[in-house]
């Protein structure tokens, strides 16, 4: 009787040892399963109202090349429109972004204490200051200006008014989205605004009998990915990278690729904003064609000539005099942030880049 009950014992821990061998052979795979299915993002923010910008993101986010490349590599990509470079900045600072376009002021306020790795220059254009025809720089005393704060239209009218021997101490800061200054003026509300290409090219063609031009200084746009990442996702970055290069690329091939990303790009502003483009498709279709004519057509970074350093390195100087830096920021700690190597090397192998292959969502 002794001998029949450790026998049922047995097989009853025989049973239970089957039992738990069979859970867990079930449990591991599902957990492998669980770490292999969860994806990578890339948060990529762009500003819909910049030119070029905007229409080159279009074109990415319609990219087939790059879309199916980055699903392979099971990365999930994220667009975010925002309204100017200073929402991407703080948003980056947050750890909500991985990459973004951004002018050259708000560069400067992120790459100073930012780990970040420049990648590709998308622009080189002016930012302008529009007030009422016979307005001088010093004639900007006591007048309602509006701006957005950390943008390239905020260094035009910080060196504009510089100029003019005044500071923003002498004149009335009014902050504003950029799709909202020519209203603005229009109105009264303001006596002036500061903003990017496009906005003033797109108000002074409809009101030109009546505003102009103030200041201007040149202004570059540059799209920045997170040092983290480019570190992790190598060749991430580089399809990104290649797919800035072939939407300029299929814009210079053909001025009906270029019209349909500035109607996809119109598209997009007037969710944003919930208005319209002031500036008719073929005007903005020129200015565009403007900003990437003079950059050839290229992604690649000026930066690297004498002329391009020193201007972002004097616009340096000029927010760490006025105190909008900090005087500890050195140039070389900026100039660090920029890597050539990137797209010297897809144009240099254009073929296997397939820069000069095109394949896009018509949606």
């Amino acid at each position: 009787m002794q001998n029949k009950v450790i026998s049922m014992n047995i097989r009853l821990i025989q049973c239970c040892f089957l039992i738990l061998v069979s859970i867990m052979s079930a449990a591991v795979p599902a957990a492998a399963t669980s770490v292999s299915e969860k994806k990578v993002e890339l948060r990529i923010a762009y500003q819909p109202l910049a030119s070029p910008a905007g229409a080159i993101m279009e074109a990415v986010k319609r990219d087939r090349l790059f879309l199916q490349a980055m699903a392979r590599k099971g990365i999930e990509l994220r667009f975010v429109p925002t309204l100017k470079g200073g929402d991407a900045v703080t948003a980056f600072r947050k750890g909500e972004l991985d990459a973004t376009t951004v002018g050259d002021m708000p560069l400067l306020e992120l790459a100073f204490e930012t780990p970040v790795t420049v990648i590709g220059q998308l622009k080189r254009n002016f930012a302008s200051i529009v007030a009422p025809r016979g307005t001088t720089a010093p004639g900007l005393k006591g007048k309602r200006i509006g701006y957005a704060f950390a943008t390239t239209g905020h260094y035009a009218l910080l060196k504009t008014l510089q100029n003019g021997g005044l500071t923003e101490r002498d004149v009335t800061l009014v902050p504003l989205d950029v799709s909202e200054m020519p209203d603005a003026l229009l109105k009264g509300s303001v006596d002036a605004f500061a903003a990017w290409e496009p906005t003033p090219s797109q108000f002074l063609a409809l009101h030109s009998d009546r505003y102009s031009t103030t200041g201007r200084q040149s202004s570059t746009a540059f799209m920045v990915v997170s040092k983290a990442y480019v570190g992790k996702n190598p060749e991430s970055v580089q399809l990104l990278a290649t797919s800035l290069a072939r939407a300029m690329s299929w814009f210079e091939k053909d001025a009906n690729n270029l019209r349909q990303a500035v109607s996809w790009n119109q598209t997009t502003i007037q969710k944003l904003t919930g208005k319209p483009s002031i500036l008719s498709t073929e005007d903005l279709i020129r200015q565009i064609t403007s900003d990437l004519q003079t950059i050839s057509y290229s992604a690649k970074l000026s930066i690297f000539k004498d002329q391009e350093k020193n201007l972002l390195a004097d616009e340096l100087e000029f927010l760490k005099n006025i105190g909008k830096l900090p005087k500890s920021v050195q140039w070389i700690n900026i100039r660090t942030s920029f890597d050539n190597r990137i797209m010297e090397k897809i144009y240099r192998k254009r073929s296997a880049s397939l820069i000069n292959k095109f394949d896009y969502e018509f949606k």
